[in-house]
């Protein structure tokens, strides 16, 4: 079963390198997390004025049963490709500790314990 994804580039060209990078890392989630319902990644630019180099901003978005897992990582254009592998380790992490916090490996402490 395939997983939604949707890919929005915003002040930026897209290139078909950086839509197979994203598919592919999107790719690896989809593998550990099955149970995942859809995803959404942007890739933009802010627009504000910088002296030296683009900063790109990559944000992640995926909807699963337990919730919804947010990512949003910072880099500058001319490392695009890195951001966008750094910006998916970072959601597969959140994503591995929401389902370990499902299954119950993990214990959950009361508000207030004394």
């Amino acid at each position: 079963m395939s997983i939604p994804l949707t890919i929005e580039f915003r002040h930026l060209d897209a290139t078909p390198a950086l839509e197979d990078l994203i598919r592919k890392q999107f790719a690896r989630i989809e593998k550990r997390h099955a149970d995942a319902l859809r995803g959404n990644v942007v890739v933009d630019i802010p627009q504000h004025r910088q002296r030296t180099g683009k900063p790109v901003t990559v944000g992640i978005h995926v909807t699963h049963p337990g919730g919804v897992v947010d990512t949003h990582h910072e880099g500058t254009q001319e490392d695009a490709y890195v951001t966008i592998r750094e910006a998916f380790d970072i959601a597969l992490r959140q994503l591995d500790s929401d389902a370990q916090i499902r299954r119950g490996d993990v214990k959950r402490h009361t508000a207030d314990a004394r």
